[in-house]
């Protein structure tokens, strides 16, 4: 993918949070991420992203932390019609699903986050996507999260971004 590319980041605060166009150096990067959004604020929004005037080369996205902390945990079946309607917008773009990230929910089981993201990563084989495990090297032995790597229970640090930030450039390049 040439220096150039413009990707979109569609998802929660997890992509909102992100200084994305410093930890994509050498890319137009569109953050388009939205604090407190489920996978189906995600699929609603599509529409009013696809009115956006560019079109994204590739279009990474992220949703479901907050469907996980509602302990809606089926939440990956959205991914479906994400895929569809993102397919009719802007059909020549790469479409990526990335993974959850891990998290220290006290209610959540070490393999609930490793769970979903299979569930993840097997739509998106099916959807003839890409998929994006940021969770494997962000996780310790027992599925949460690396030491430093959050800044709470959910939220990553700086630190979290920048190692994410090179998983995504390392599948992108």
């Amino acid at each position: 993918m040439g220096a150039e590319a413009i990707i979109y980041l569609i998802g929660d605060s997890m992509i909102e949070f992100g200084d994305w166009n410093s930890l994509l150096p050498g890319r137009t990067a569109v953050n388009l991420g939205c604090s407190g959004e489920t996978a189906f604020d995600t699929l609603t929004r599509l529409d009013e992203i696809a009115g956006r005037d560019e079109t994204p080369d590739i279009i990474l996205f992220m949703t479901g932390t907050n469907n996980v902390a509602m302990e809606e945990f089926a939440f990956y079946q959205m991914y479906d019609e994400i895929i569809a309607r993102a397919r009719k917008h802007w059909p020549p773009s790469r479409l990526i699903i990335n993974s959850l990230l891990p998290m220290n929910l006290a209610y959540l089981a070490d393999d609930a986050i490793s769970g979903i993201n299979k569930e993840l990563a097997a739509g998106a084989e099916r959807l003839g996507v890409e998929f994006l495990d940021a969770f494997t090297p962000l996780s310790a032995d027992n599925g949460k999260a690396e030491d430093g790597i959050l800044a709470d229970e959910v939220h990553i640090t700086d630190k979290g971004y920048r190692r994410w930030a090179g998983i995504i450039n390392a599948a992108i390049s």
